[in-house]
């Protein structure tokens, strides 16, 4: 049984349009829109809109405040980020230390493979 199939037509007070309720909702004796134009929702209102209003203030806070933290986060990247060494600079290293050069030690291998996973890196960042 789905909630559809337990709602039950019910009939304004004031305007004779019929609405639906739950079961227990026997209190509900106006439509919307009957309801949003009585009284108790004009006192209620005020009430809901100053919450609303708060709630708003305090969002807007927030995100002032996160905006002001990704931007300092993004400054602090930019100033820690290393310029990087330049792709011919790359090159010449990985030329000075390759293995051919130095009877295939285990030290010009892996400075070599490091070397080649710099460039690599940024190869994809570019």
């Amino acid at each position: 049984m789905t909630h559809a199939d337990t709602l039950a037509n019910a009939t304004c007070e004031e305007c004779g349009d019929t609405f639906t309720r739950a079961p227990g909702e026997s209190w509900k004796r106006l439509c919307l829109p009957c309801w949003k134009a009585s009284p108790a929702a004009r006192k209620a209102a005020p009430d809901r809109l100053a919450q609303l209003t708060a709630e708003l203030a305090e969002a807007r806070a927030e995100s002032a405040r996160l905006r002001l933290r990704v931007l300092a986060l993004e400054l602090d990247g930019q100033r820690a980020k290393p310029e990087g060494t330049p792709p011919e600079m790359l090159r010449r290293l990985v030329r000075l230390c390759h293995p051919d050069r130095h009877d295939g030690s285990e030290a010009a291998n892996k400075a070599t493979a490091w070397l080649l996973a710099q460039r690599n890196r940024m190869e994809n960042r570019a």
